[in-house]
């Protein structure tokens, strides 16, 4: 039990690295959150520095999600926890998005969710992970509202984690983290219902 407690507060302190802060940091010398939307996230970091530090954000923030899943489960999984394998990575997984949205490093005010919730679930189901991220792909690219490609994308993981039969602690993973992710999209959702949304736009450079 002492191993798993040391392998989820791990998944949530990796989660929990503020990636778009730390480039905001190293490449302008800004606090991400006084720009933009004021989120520290890949699409925040693509409107403010954008489209290389944004992707670069994206990367890094769905690697901590993958990491914790794969690297973790090496490293501290083992028979005598008595709980499944699922349930274990299940627990990582959660860890780890939920660091990325309430950040110890930032006072507990991350991103939102969405691109460490890919990497755990590419690292746990790869194929339905990759359908799902093609069809944000396509609602982004035909609508220009991230954050209707991402919600749409989180709402059809659960139907996909059922449609390839993969473990039901899976898809408690992730009907938690559309709850989760549609709590921290809840002002963009507001905004999409009202047609306030905003699109992708040319980057906004703070520094010029």
């Amino acid at each position: 039990m002492v191993m798993f407690i040391i392998a989820i507060l791990l998944a949530y302190l990796i989660g929990s690295i503020p990636t778009s802060y730390i480039i905001g940091r190293l490449k302008k010398g800004i606090d991400i959150r006084s720009y933009g939307s004021g989120n520290v996230g890949a699409t925040n970091t693509l409107r403010v520095l954008g489209k290389k530090m944004g992707i670069l954000a994206l990367f890094i923030d769905m690697a901590k999600g993958a990491f914790c899943v794969i690297v973790l489960t090496a490293l501290f999984y083992n028979s005598q926890l008595h709980m499944s394998l699922y349930v274990f990575k299940v627990y990582l997984a959660a860890f780890a998005v939920f660091g990325h949205i309430w950040t110890v490093f930032l006072r507990f005010k991350g991103g939102k969710g969405i691109a460490t919730s890919c990497g755990v679930a590419l690292a746990l189901i790869p194929i339905p992970a990759l359908i799902a991220i093609s069809v944000c792909i396509c609602v982004i690219s035909l609508s220009k509202y991230v954050s209707l490609g991402s919600l749409v994308m989180m709402a059809s993981l659960p139907f996909l984690v059922v449609l390839f039969k993969q473990p039901n602690p899976y898809l408690i993973l992730f009907i938690t983290l559309l709850l989760a992710t549609s709590y921290t999209h809840k002002e963009n959702i507001k905004r999409l219902l009202s047609g306030k949304e905003s699109k992708i736009t040319k980057k906004n450079d703070p520094t010029g």
